[in-house]
């Protein structure tokens, strides 16, 4: 691009009913004192092609309309990068502002085709305006017009071990891939620091539960207890009746015991539905066949019928010649010492079986203690090995962004001089690649430069971006006073100089 001609009205210093216009050559020099409108001439063109301030404001464009002043307007006549001739108009009243590129109504968004952005052109135009971008905006704006470069490149420089690790794909996102990564690390390490939490307290409880000795038999203690509560129920019968109250009683249990082993001769003593009064099974048709066919040829059972008959005819005949007036038997001694036996028995039984139960439990729960614990070193051995193997992917990943970077880096000093730009640089902790923005001159920092070190490296960045976008724009050096020689690029130069000799701008070719 180059620029020919510049005429406003209504601008800054300009009034509205006064027009001036510059013409500009491939290399021109604007001289004059402090406020004699050099500056302005470059704000002009910023305006007229962009919309905004110097700074890039697009909110603040308004000051440059003079003060005295409802209307202004700026003309640029200038040719693209095909040598193809135009004209640029942009003007702004009370009803707004309105874009004429050669005599053709247009938007700000249409201008881009002939700029690309805003901060294309600025960047390019007026070297220093890409200072005013923070860090991240630095680093966005140089990798989004650094063209592509072949990822071949960086695939073959990374070693045989790595590549099997990573995805040939994935080079052109490996910033996102490795924040995932690490992201994934750390969920795992947590889990990790979880898991072997609850596995310490597990093998702690493990620890305290008592599993080494046996079950308790209890057994004999609970037969002798039934055999004691039974001789006791007996004396209290004795104590509470008459002898001929006991002997009654006795001999209506003898009664009862004689139906019962008569009843397993007489076929006629079980009915089917009914329930064994020892086992509590129905019989059935088959079952009273058989236990009536077994009783009548069981000897043992007539043996204890004709024992009973002979027990109660003795009772009989007792009972028959027995005094009614008899006292109440004494027992009462016999009765209290079993009662103490028993209750020492029973709380012997009851400590037994509180153990027992103990023991039970504590069995289940180290069974179940042993079965959790074994299934966390399960969990804690997978984690540990995932956590591994992605830390080993991480770090094939976190060396080809250093080789990618390096790339990218050695892409930007190939087209660079004096000045050296950093996207990115190395945690020293992990060997993680950061993203990052640093200029430097000469390998010095930035803030260390002078103010035509600062200029030059502007130069050479405003140089860059016209590499990168091909589009050939022209630079507007302020001040140029500060520097008196520089590598010139290969397009249209501007050189604003202080010069207290001329109360007017002067402008020439050099």
């Amino acid at each position: 691009m180059k620029i020919f001609k510049l005429k406003l009205s209504g601008f800054k210093n300009v009034s509205d009913d006064t027009e001036i216009t510059y013409d500009f050559y491939k290399h021109t020099l604007i001289e004059g004192d402090n406020f004699t409108g050099k500056t302005s001439i470059c704000e002009a063109i910023v305006w007229g092609f962009c919309g905004c301030n110097i700074d890039g404001h697009l909110t603040y464009y308004k000051l440059l309309r003079n003060k005295d002043s409802e209307k202004m307007f700026v003309e640029i006549y200038f040719s693209d990068n095909n040598e193809q001739k135009h004209v640029l108009r942009r003007s702004m009243d009370r009803d707004g502002t309105i874009i004429i590129l050669d005599n053709k109504k247009i938007t700000q968004k249409e201008m881009e085709n002939l700029i690309k952005s805003k901060d294309i052109f600025m960047s390019v135009f007026v070297p220093g305006y890409f200072s005013k971008f923070s860090t991240t905006e630095a680093r966005n704006f140089i990798l989004n017009i650094v063209p592509n470069f072949d990822m071949n490149e960086v695939w073959d420089k990374l070693p045989d071990d790595e590549r099997y690790l990573i995805k040939e794909n994935d080079l052109v996102n490996l910033i996102k891939i490795i924040s995932k990564k690490r992201k994934k690390i750390r969920e795992l390490e947590k889990l990790e620091i979880s898991l072997k939490g609850e596995l310490k307290g597990i093998e702690g409880s493990i620890v305290n539960i008592d599993i080494n000795r046996d079950f308790i038999d209890n057994k004999d203690l609970m037969e002798e207890i039934e055999k004691l509560e039974l001789k006791l129920n007996l004396l209290l019968v004795h104590s509470e009746n008459t002898k001929l109250d006991v002997l009654i009683k006795e001999r209506n249990l003898l009664r009862k015991e004689y139906e019962f082993y008569k009843s397993k001769i007489d076929n006629s003593s079980y009915k089917i539905g009914e329930k064994c009064s020892i086992c509590l099974r129905e019989f059935d048709k088959e079952t009273i066949n058989n236990i009536n066919i077994n009783a009548k040829n069981n000897k043992e059972i007539h043996e204890k019928l004709n024992e009973i008959v002979i027990k109660g005819k003795e009772l009989k005949e007792e009972i028959d010649g027995y005094n009614l007036n008899s006292s109440k038997v004494d027992n009462q001694e016999e009765i209290n010492f079993l009662k103490d036996k028993l209750k020492n028995l029973k709380e012997k039984l009851n400590d037994i079986n509180m153990k027992n139960t103990k023991y039970e439990t504590n069995k289940k729960i180290y069974k179940n203690s042993l079965f959790l614990k074994e299934k966390i070193e399960s969990d804690l051995k997978n984690t540990v090995l995932e956590k591994n193997k992605i830390m080993k992917t991480l770090n094939a990943y976190i060396h080809a962004n250093a080789v990618r970077a390096d790339v990218l880096f050695q892409n930007l000093e190939n087209n660079l001089n004096r000045v050296s730009i950093n996207l990115e640089k190395v945690n020293k902790n992990t060997g993680e690649i950061k993203e990052f923005f640093e200029i430097k001159y000469d390998n010095k920092e930035f803030r260390l430069l002078s103010n035509s070190e600062r200029i030059r490296a502007y130069l050479e960045i405003s140089s860059l971006v016209n590499h990168y976008t091909n589009l050939k724009l022209p630079i507007f050096i302020d001040n140029a006073e500060s520097i008196t020689n520089y590598d010139k690029p290969e397009v249209q130069i501007f050189e604003s100089r202080v010069e207290k000799y001329f109360s007017t701008i002067n402008i020439k070719s050099i």
